[in-house]
């Protein structure tokens, strides 16, 4: 009889520790779920801010090249830029 009143006690008090292990096993797990969204997002955040620098960049390397290269392109960009003028030459500025 000593034995089975033994059982009756370990019996739940095992199933209440198997219980509480899954609770525990559960929260750690839905905070692991939770960090990995919130990383996958900054992921996903960086490489749309990426691309999009690199498409900035793309643009500007293409801009250099065609300064380089182009003695009308220099003089069309120092114009509008700086305000340069050819002598004889008015400029007029409108207010937008």
């Amino acid at each position: 009889m000593s034995s089975t009143r033994k059982y009756q006690f370990i019996l739940p008090a095992m199933a209440v520790a198997l219980a509480c292990a899954c609770a525990v096993f559960g929260v750690v797990l839905t905070q692991s779920w939770r960090e990995y969204n919130a990383f996958n997002e900054r992921r996903v955040s960086a490489d749309a801010h990426l691309q999009a620098l690199q498409q900035q960049n793309a643009e500007q390397q293409t801009y250099l090249t065609e300064l380089l290269n182009n003695p009308d392109m220099i003089e069309r960009a120092t114009r509008e830029r700086l305000g340069y003028s050819r002598e004889g030459e008015l400029i007029f500025k409108f207010r937008e």
